[in-house]
Formats: structure tokens, C-alpha cells, sequence
């Protein structure tokens, strides 16, 4: 191969030359013209900097005022709606509690129509409504129908001593005053739940009297108020929640013209739920709260006092609050999110702007409307198959609310909004709200929620009477209010001050261009004067750099010609020392090289003889191919596998693997692609041509060797394994006939077991029938000799003999036949939801004779609260009885217990006696079939020796397992586990 012909030392020397001293020249060069392109950049840059310092300073002296303005804005504005939150809440409470007042007095009244009358009269609040508002004219808002007033004449200070600061507020008057009754019943309910008196002040309740002991009676369906009042002692009060019936929106928001054309819905806001200035001629919401107590007389309750407060009246705190400078209106705007809502105990809205938003119920059913659901909450409800009131029993609450979670679609769209934070995983202020609020304590935090930063606070309502008795009391009071709206002024401030910024920077940079002019004119003429004194300098050098170079190269060029002489195969040539400068060190050098190459050859002939015999005796087959399966080389063994007398034979015979030797090519492949995926393959599997005809079966390991061009070889070992292939099928098939042959023995058991079963039954029923028959004859007063009394009582002997071990021959027979059934597969299963208290306690009522029949105290410890689990109720009915019944055969006196437990993730039953127990050398072996206790040959067995073996086989389909183990003190203890999570069984 020729060599690339590259440069000559004696250039690279001169290149070398050139680079150590003509390159610092130029350095040097570059350095000063440098010097005075930094000194331009630097004053450029410290122009820049001080520019960008200044607006620097100016933009954090403006961030900081308006952060700092804003932050103290925002924490004025939170300590005001805090205090505004824990003010109403108390208020509320305050509220509660005068009605707490009023039920107290009126159970000292008697309960007379005319006394009820006289309380109620003067029982009236005011609360504020607006004017009647309409839709435009273009159909996408709606708008007062009149005008508001025009407001009185502003006020200014008149003592100059005021005017600092002096703010005058007009009077609201947009809301309209409507008295209204605060209660809308009262009623007297007698001892079996009758109203006996009663007194409407709205047509919300029917004025009929009713039976209120049946919930379907009251208001909505929902109220089951009596059932409570039976607990209440004199002056205790009952108070319920809030009961109403839902009303729904097709819309969440503006309910206008528009909106409706859009979902293509009719455009009947009327029929929807009321939300202030987004549906002002909706359907308000109309609920109660129940107020009752005892009413004493000659120290008896004689019935109970009720009073139905109007709901209006609770939501009227918090319909009208704006956390705004505008404080209160006669309408709320949810769309502003600026308003206050009030929740229950149980996290359920029962206040809001929009009405929807109220948590009800169905007047139709009295079952709680379903409330609005995340998505995947709600198809957990309708795969449930519950209804509302049973779902929200076991439904999980609270549960990892956040942001990215969407409301059910289906719920959004038929119109089911209520909030009932439980359950509202969409929306993460619920868990904040019920964190603040669960000790009765207030408080706020920011969210992000619907477009908007808000500030929501919360403050729960201390009112603990009856239901409302925890901490957080009758429920909380929330504001969200818009945090931008509370530091407007002082963005508008930093806006003003980044302007002027502005117009300082452009100033700085007008001067800025200036100077950088100047200094480039300067640059330019150094530059010119710097280059001509470094060309002259850089002739110079490389002058003398030529004649050091030239020296130098003589040298070398003599001892590459010594080394060619050694590459044409003179490998005693040596090279001659001519001085001990560097170059004379070199030429010593290549000589030792030269002594240590030619050794290393002589190493290398030797280790190829050793190989080759290596190669030539071993065992096993060794061969290598190319990837496209030409044969390259193999030893003698492998030429053997395949039956050629010799490597030489085969190579001469073979000249493609895969399609001479393989059976199948395509296995060739799939060799040659795992070796591709993983490197090395071991153990592959294949067939291959026998020169006799046979096919025969080998296993190789092989790898990749690289070839000295870059391509790569495969190379490898080869063994036979037809023989030992041939011994696994003969020992799987001896496998399968024994197996048959178990199958058969199986069947056989059960034909046998069936064939004897019905026999035997005719022989038991017909010795029953001898014995009653006997029994009749030996019973009457017929006299009989001796000889035929005695023969006549040696019959009635022998036919209980026979009754009995007839007996004791069906169980064994029906033990054997359900042994068989099982191991043949053929015994039928039915899983149902099994309770193992019902278990066991069958269990226990049907081998207690066998105890009462011994006088062994037969004691239990059973949970009734224990979980429900899948399995065959009979067949674990069966498992306990035989352990029961092996217990009683076994126990002579004292005590059998028997317990269920759950025990982690299994359901275990334990039967614990103080028998005979089991020798230690048998525990192993009891449940061995046909295994009994005792000797059979000195000792009667008791029992077939087959009921362990079926409760094994019983308790191991279910996924359990039985054991024994010695009690404390003798005795025996047999337990069993089932899962509780117990599979469903294979088909």
C-alpha cells in the first residue's frame, strides 16, 4: 500500500519557527491594537453601563413603591375583608342564636291557635330587593328599568380644622325595603306525630295539618325532624339544616339572548335560577330551617313547638356585601367576583349569588339533588347504581383537589350546579375554606379561579346549637373579591414612572454615539502604524528559521534510511550512533525496539503452534463463517457432528451452512439477528443434515470476531444434544401417562362412589324401616317366649348396627366422591358474597349437639361487623363443620372455641380444643388423605380420613390455606385463611 506523501520535517520545522516567534510578534501586535479597541469598549461600556445603572435605579426605585404600595394595599384591603367575613359571620350567629330565644318562649306558651297567632304577627324582618331589571335591546345583558336616583349634593368641610383628608359618603338608597315574615310556620306537634295546631304565614308551606312522622309529609319530603324530637329533654332544641328545593340553569353566567342562541336553548330565563344581575327574573331559591323543642306540662312533654324560619332571611346577610368601595347593592354581580356566599357544616353552599349554586333537594323524591360532580366522580356515582343519599354516605371527600380537574359536562348541561365542596374536586378553595374554618377559627388566602386573582376569605359562623354543637358551628362565611381592583392607583403610578425612564435612556444614548465616533478615527490610524513594524520583524525571523532547519534534517533523513532497511525484512540491521544529542538517543532507541520485535515474533510462532493443537483435539466443535455463511475453517470434531471423516472433507464439501446443514435456513437467520441485537448468543438451538440422512439437533454459543479490514466473522462451538433431547420426550411422556392414569383413578373413584351410594341408601332405608316395624311389633302387648324375645331384640341390635355403619359408609362414600370431583376437576362451585359470621354461626347451631351430647363447653368470638368476601358459602360451611365435628370427636371435657378475625389482607377462622391434640410425628401427615389419628390396628379410626384432605382442597380453590399447630397447654388448633379480596374462580 502506498503512503500518503505528507510534509517534510525541515517544513514543519520552519512551521514551527514561524509559530513560536512570528506569532508572538503578531500577539503582540494584536495586544496593543486590542489595547486601544478596549480602551474605546471600555468607555463605551461604562457609558452603557452608567445609562443602563440609571434606568436600573429609576425601574427598581419604581417597583419598589408600587410593590410596596401594592402590598400594603393588599394587606389593608385583607384585614378589611377579613374583618367584614368574621363580622357577618357573627352576625349570622348572633341571628341563630335570637332564634333559639324565640323557641324557647314559645314552649312555655300554651299551645292554642290564638297564642301561636299573637307570636308570629310581630315576627317581621326587613330585606332588600332591586327594581325590576330587563334584557337590551341587543340582546346581551340585562339592565335596570329605571334609572337610579341622582344622588344629593356632595358635602364639603366647613371648619377648616376638617378638611384634611374630609370624605363624604352618600346614603345608599338603590335597594328597595320589603317586610317580610321571619317565620313561615309554626305548628304543635302531639306525641304520635300529628300537627294539632298550625299557622302559615306564606303559601311557600301548605296550611293543611299533616302527619309529620312520615318525611313525605314535610316540606320538599326531605325534613325527618320527628324521629329527633323524641330524644330532645325539656329545654334542649333541635335545629336542622337548611332544607329547600334545588332549582337548576342550563347556563352558569349571563343568562341573555344572545348565550341562548348560542347553546341553542329557548331563551326562558324565568324558569331558571335566580343569579342577580346575570338572571334577575329567575326562580329564587326558597328554603327553612326548623327550630322545635318539648313542651312540658305538669313535668310531661305533651309535644313539641316548631318553628320554620324563612331561609330569605339568613342569605339576606350576605346577598347584599361588596367588597368593593361600593360596600353593599341591592343586586350582586357574581361576574365581577365580588361577592359573598355562606356555607354549611357540611362544606354545602346555602347562600350564593347565583341560586344554582345552593345545595337542595328533589320535592319529588326527598333525596338530596345531585350535586355538581368532577367528571370522573360522576361516573364513579353512576356506576354505583346508588341513589344520591346512599352515594354521598360512602363517597370520598375532599379528594386531591385541584385546578387542572374539569366538572362533569353531562351535569354542566342538565343544569345540576350545586356546590357541595365534599365533592367539588375542580375547585381547591374548598379544602382551603374547610382548613381555615374546622377549628371555628378565619382567615384568607389568593387563588387563581376563573380568569381572575381573588382574595377568598373564610370565617365560620359560632352558632353551636343542636346539630351545629362542633367547632366550625352552623357553617362559614366566604368574600372573593378581585385583588387587581385594590391596588389600581399604584400601577397607574409605576406606569408613570417607567415612562420617564424611558425618556432618560434615549437621552444617555444620543452622547453615547457621539463619543464612540471619536474613538474609532484614533483606532484606525494606531492600527496602520502597528502592522508595517511587525511585516519587517516577521522577514527576519523566518530567515534564520530555513537555516536551523535545514542542520536538523540532515540527522533524520540517515536514520529513516537505516528503518526501511529494517521494514524490507534485514532484521539484524542496526542503526549507528554517531552522538548522544536527542537525535543519537533516538537511533539507541530504535535498536532496543528492533531486539524486543524480533523476540516478539519468535513468542508468536510458538503460541500459533499451541493453538493449532488446541484446535485439533478438542471435544467440542469449533468452527468460523462469514455472516453470509460461507464456511471458513472448523475442527476435526465439528466435521465429525455432521459425519465427514475430517475438517479438510468438509471444507471441500461445504461451502454454505445455511442452506447445506441447516433444516430449516431460516433458523441461520434468526442466529445471525441475535447475534446483530446482542453481541454473543448462547445456547442457540437448531437442525442439521447428517451425511447418513438422519437429522440431527445441536446447541451453539458463538460471538462476532473482527477481521483485519474492519469486517467481522462468526465464530463458535457446536454440541449434539439429539440423545439428550430424546431422553426429555420419554420422561414427558411418562409425565402425561401418569397423569392420565391419576385422571382415571379420579373417574373410577366417582363411578365407583356413585354405584355404591345408591345400594346403600336402599339398604339403610330398608333397615330403618325393619327397626320401626320391629318397634311397632316388640311395643304391643303381645306376649312372646323367651327364645323369640330374644331373637327379636337381637334383630332390632343388628339392623342399628347396620343403620349405623351404613351411615359411617355414606359419609365415606360421599367423602370420597367430592375428593374425587375435585381432583378431577369436576366439582361445581358457586361464588357468591359470603359473610363468614353467617358462616360460622351455621356452623356452630349444627354441631352443637355434638357438644351438648359430651357436656364440652362450645364457646365462639365472632365479630358481626366482619367484611364481606367472595366464595362458596356451602363449601366453606362444610370446611368449619368438619373442623367443628373433629374437635367434638376428639375432646373427652373442657372447651372448644371458635373465632374469625381479620388478619391483614386475609379472613382467618380458628377452632381451638383442649383434646388429645396430634403427635408431633404426624402433624405432617393429617392431611394426607385416608390419614387418621390412632392406630388402625389397635385403634378404631374416627372418621373416613378424608374430611382434612377436602377442606385442604376447599380452603386452596378459594386462594387460603389450612394448618394445625399444638395449643397452649394440649389441645389442638385448626385455622384456615381466605383472602378477603378472593378471585373469582377459573372456568
Amino acid at each position: 500500500m502506498t503512503a500518503r506523501r505528507s510534509l517534510g520535517i525541515r517544513t514543519k520545522l520552519i512551521a514551527i519557527f514561524v509559530f513560536i516567534k512570528v506569532l508572538p510578534l503578531v500577539v503582540l501586535a494584536w495586544v496593543a491594537w486590542s489595547g486601544i479597541a478596549v480602551l474605546g469598549e471600555s468607555l463605551q461600556s461604562k457609558v452603557s453601563n452608567l445609562s443602563k445603572e440609571t434606568q436600573d435605579v429609576i425601574s427598581q426605585v419604581s417597583t419598589l413603591a408600587v410593590d410596596n404600595s401594592i402590598r400594603a394595599l393588599d394587606l389593608k384591603s385583607r384585614e378589611n375583608i377579613e374583618r367584614l367575613s368574621t363580622d357577618t359571620a357573627r352576625s349570622v350567629a348572633a341571628f341563630l342564636y335570637d332564634r333559639d330565644d324565640d323557641i324557647r318562649m314559645v314552649a312555655n306558651m300554651e299551645p292554642t291557635e290564638e297564642n301561636y297567632k299573637k307570636f308570629l304577627t310581630p315576627m317581621v324582618r326587613n330585606i332588600t330587593t332591586h327594581v325590576p331589571w330587563v334584557m337590551n335591546q341587543t340582546g346581551d345583558a340585562w339592565e335596570p328599568s329605571k334609572r337610579p336616583v341622582a344622588q344629593g349634593p356632595s358635602v364639603v368641610a366647613r371648619n377648616p380644622d376638617n378638611s384634611k383628608d374630609f370624605h363624604y359618603r352618600p346614603p345608599s338608597g338603590n335597594g328597595i325595603q320589603v317586610e317580610k315574615p321571619l317565620y313561615l310556620e309554626m305548628t304543635f306537634v302531639d306525641l304520635q306525630g300529628n300537627e294539632t295546631i298550625k299557622i302559615t304565614t306564606s303559601n311557600i308551606l301548605s296550611a293543611r295539618k299533616k302527619m309529620v312522622a312520615d318525611p313525605a309529609n314535610t316540606y320538599c319530603k326531605a325534613e325527618q325532624y320527628f324521629s329527633q324530637l323524641k330524644d330532645l329533654s325539656p329545654g334542649e332544641i333541635y335545629v336542622s339544616e337548611v332544607v329547600g328545593a334545588y332549582v337548576k340553569s342550563p347556563i352558569i353566567g349571563p343568562f341573555t339572548e344572545r348565550r341562548a342562541i348560542e347553546k341553542g336553548i329557548p331563551f326562558k330565563p324565568e324558569d331558571a335560577a335566580y343569579a342577580g344581575k346575570e338572571n334577575p327574573v329567575g326562580k329564587r331559591f326558597q328554603g327553612l330551617i326548623r327550630w322545635a323543642t318539648p313542651v312540658v306540662k305538669n313535668g310531661k312533654t305533651i309535644g313539641w313547638v316548631t318553628l320554620a324560619l324563612d331561609h330569605t332571611h339568613v342569605m339576606e346577610f350576605t346577598d347584599h356585601i361588596v367588597p368593593t368601595a361600593e360596600r353593599y347593592t341591592p343586586i350582586s354581580n357574581a361576574g365581577s367576583g365580588n361577592y359573598a356566599f355562606m356555607w354549611d357544616y357540611k362544606d354545602r353552599n346555602i347562600s350564593h349569588p347565583r341560586d344554582y349554586f345552593i345545595v337542595a333537594y328533589d320535592p319529588e323524591t326527598g333525596q338530596p339533588a345531585l350535586p355538581w360532580l368532577e367528571d370522573s366522580l360522576y361516573k364513579d356515582y353512576e356506576q354505583s347504581g346508588l341513589t344520591t343519599m346512599e352515594w354521598e354516605e360512602a363517597a370520598p371527600i375532599f379528594q386531591s383537589q385541584a385546578l387542572y380537574k374539569k366538572p362533569s359536562p353531562t351535569l354542566t348541561k342538565e343544569g345540576f350546579l350545586g356546590l357541595d365542596c365534599r365533592y367539588l374536586n375542580f375547585a381547591p378553595q374548598c379544602e382551603g375554606w374547610n382548613n381555615l374554618t374546622r377549628n371555628g377559627g378565619s382567615g384568607s388566602f389568593v387563588i387563581f379561579w376563573s380568569g381572575l386573582w381573588k382574595l377568598t376569605t373564610a370565617a365560620a359562623i359560632p352558632y353551636h346549637t343542636g346539630i351545629y354543637k362542633d367547632a366550625r358551628g352552623f357553617g362559614f362565611v366566604t368574600i372573593g373579591a378581585n385583588v387587581f381592583e385594590f391596588h389600581k392607583a399604584a400601577t397607574e403610578t409605576g406606569e408613570k414612572i417607567s415612562s420617564m425612564a424611558a425618556n432618560f435612556e434615549m437621552n444617555l444614548a444620543e452622547q453615547n454615539l457621539k463619543a464612540q465616533r471619536n474613538l474609532k478615527e484614533s483606532l484606525n490610524e494606531t492600527t496602520e502604524e502597528i502592522t508595517v513594524s511587525t511585516l519587517i520583524m516577521v522577514v527576519f525571523v523566518i530567515l534564520i528559521a530555513i537555516w536551523m532547519a535545514s542542520t536538523l534534517t540532515n540527522k533524520i533523513t540517515n536514520m529513516i534510511k537505516g528503518i526501511r532497511l529494517f521494514q524490507g525484512g534485514d532484521m539484524e540491521h542496526r542503526l549507528e550512533v554517531e552522538s548522544r544529542d536527542e537525535v543519537g538517543q533516538l537511533t539507541e532507541a530504535f535498536n532496543e525496539m528492533s531486539d524486543d520485535m524480533q523476540n516478539l515474533i519468535t513468542d508468536l510462532r510458538q503460541a500459533e503452534t499451541k493453538y493449532r493443537g488446541f484446535f485439533e483435539n478438542a471435544t467440542q466443535g469449533i468452527f468460523r463463517t462469514t455472516i453470509d455463511g460461507e464456511l471458513l475453517n472448523a475442527n476435526p470434531a465439528f466435521a465429525k457432528l455432521f459425519g465427514f471423516s475430517s475438517s479438510g472433507e468438509m471444507l471441500s464439501t461445504i461451502s454454505q451452512i445455511g442452506d447445506q446443514l441447516y433444516v430449516d435456513p431460516h433458523r441461520r437467520q434468526e442466529l445471525i439477528a441475535q447475534l446483530e441485537e446482542h453481541g454473543t448468543v448462547r445456547d442457540f438451538e437448531f437442525e442439521v443434515r447428517h451425511t447418513s440422512g438422519q437429522t440431527r439437533s445441536l446447541i451453539t454459543s458463538c460471538y462476532w470476531v473482527p477481521g483485519p479490514n474492519g469486517e467481522k466473522y462468526l465464530e463458535g462451538v457446536a454440541t449434539d444434544i439429539t440423545e439428550r433431547k430424546l431422553a426429555i420426550k420419554t420422561l414427558r411422556e411418562s409425565k402425561d401417562k401418569a397423569e392420565q392414569l391419576s385422571l382415571m383413578k379420579s373417574n373410577f373413584l366417582s363411578m365407583v362412589s356413585h354405584e355404591f351410594r345408591t345400594p346403600l341408601t336402599s339398604i339403610i332405608g330398608f333397615a330403618k324401616l325393619i327397626r320401626k316395624y320391629l318397634g311397632g311389633v316388640t311395643g304391643g302387648q303381645c306376649d312372646y317366649d323367651e327364645a323369640v324375645a330374644k331373637c327379636l331384640n337381637r334383630i332390632g341390635d343388628n339392623t342399628g348396627v347396620i343403620i349405623t355403619e351404613g351411615d359411617r359408609l355414606t359419609e365415606l362414600i360421599n367423602n370420597v366422591l367430592d375428593l374425587a370431583k375435585l381432583e378431577a376437576g369436576q366439582f361445581e362451585w358457586d361464588f357468591v358474597p359470603v359473610s363468614m359470621p353467617e358462616v360460622v354461626g351455621q356452623s356452630l347451631s349444627a354441631t352443637r349437639i355434638l357438644f351438648d351430647n359430651k357436656d364440652i363447653e362450645l364457646a365462639s368470638n365472632i365479630d358481626p361487623e366482619l367484611p364481606v368476601i367472595s366464595g362458596d358459602h356451602d363449601r366453606l360451611v362444610q370446611v368449619c363443620i368438619n373442623l367443628l365435628a373433629n374437635a367434638a370427636k376428639f375432646t373427652e371435657e373442657g372447651r372448644v372455641f371458635c373465632e374469625a378475625r381479620v388478619d391483614g389482607l386475609d379472613m382467618i377462622v380458628r377452632v381451638i380444643d383442649s383434646g388429645i391434640g396430634v403427635p408431633v410425628e404426624e402433624e405432617n401427615e393429617i392431611f394426607d388423605k385416608f390419614r387418621q389419628l390412632g392406630n388402625t390396628l389397635t385403634d378404631k379410626p374416627k372418621g373416613t380420613g378424608l374430611g382434612l384432605p377436602i377442606c385442604k382442597e376447599i380452603v386452596e380453590y378459594h386462594g387460603g390455606k389450612i394448618w394445625y399447630e399444638p395449643a397452649e397447654g394440649g389441645g389442638s388448633i385448626f385455622a384456615f385463611s381466605i383472602p378477603l379480596n378472593c378471585p373469582l374462580p377459573k372456568k
